[in-house]
């Protein structure tokens, strides 16, 4: 049996195989596709019980997909849903397989996750701007400690002072 191997630009294989019968089979591959592993979330930043969306944006011959969300959690769906149940920063790690099961690349990015914030208790708009003051309206809010943002005609204009 008599085999021959030629490679093309590294894009396609010709193989001959010649039997004891003196017939031969040419068999031709396609163009090689390489597997690269690539990903998007649908926001990089969010707050605590945010939901993200990723997109898997490998190569065509991607066919098993590995998530790790970062905090010991996975997923092999090829484009999840993950909702982050505490603050940080977390290293998001796609693994993507071809069909062998062997050959796989991956991809990672970064998630931050920022604490949920609540809205202030109580605010109120007072003042109009004048022709020499900054043209903006100032909203006053109180936060627990008792303080207030007060605005002033100068550029100097946020002080905070005890509100008592």
């Amino acid at each position: 049996m008599k085999h021959t191997v030629r490679i093309f630009h590294n894009l396609a294989i010709l193989l001959t195989i010649g039997s004891l019968l003196f017939a031969c089979i040419d068999l031709q591959e396609t163009d090689f596709i390489d597997l690269s592993a690539d990903f998007v979330a649908s926001q990089e930043i969010v707050q605590e019980g945010d939901t993200v969306r990723f997109f898997q944006r490998s190569s065509l011959v991607a066919q098993q997909f590995q998530w790790d969300f970062g905090d010991q959690n996975t997923s092999q769906d090829p484009n999840p849903l993950y909702t982050y149940a505490q603050f940080g920063q977390y290293n998001v790690r796609m693994r993507a397989l071809k069909a062998d099961g062997i050959s796989l690349d991956s991809a990672v990015r970064r998630i931050v996750v920022l604490p949920r914030t609540t809205p202030a208790e109580r605010t109120e708009t007072f003042g109009d701007a004048q022709s020499e003051e900054i043209g903006f309206t100032l909203t006053k809010t109180l936060n627990p400690a008792g303080y207030l943002l007060v605005g002033r005609k100068n550029l100097n204009s946020g002080a905070c002072h005890p509100n008592r």
